[in-house]
């Protein structure tokens, strides 16, 4: 992919669809659908996809690493979204969030404030 090329939110979906079919049986990894981090961007919850993911069946305690691919939304209520992917990680192994950006450090506000309410919204 080209730097500050525009590639559409299904395009990133069906990427991580294909990412999640293809790992190993038994990987101690998941990688969440990006309306999952979307939606805890916005401030939702209790969606029913969300609540599921953490259910007792799927066993997410039992997982070293939840990946949750993020679009940024410089405005939430944008339906577009926004447009920089980047990586929210939970190291459950090591106890703690992992931020994967190819373009900014921590100390970028955006990155440090969107990676503030995810964390948030996990713990």
């Amino acid at each position: 992919m080209k730097p500050v090329q525009w590639l559409s939110k299904i395009v990133i979906e069906t990427g991580i669809l294909h990412i999640m079919a293809n790992l190993p049986e038994g990987s101690k990894k998941v990688v969440m659908p990006l309306r999952f981090s979307i939606n805890l961007q916005q401030g939702i919850h209790n969606v029913n996809e969300i609540n599921k993911k953490f259910d007792y069946k799927n066993r997410l305690d039992k997982k070293d690493l939840v990946m949750l691919p993020v679009l940024e939304c410089a405005d939430v209520t944008d339906k577009d979204g926004g447009r920089h992917y980047w990586v929210f990680s939970v190291n459950l192994r090591d106890g703690r969030f992992e931020v994967l950006d190819s373009s900014r450090k921590l100390d970028n506000i955006e990155l440090m404030n969107t990676a503030s309410t995810i964390a948030g919204a996990v713990r």
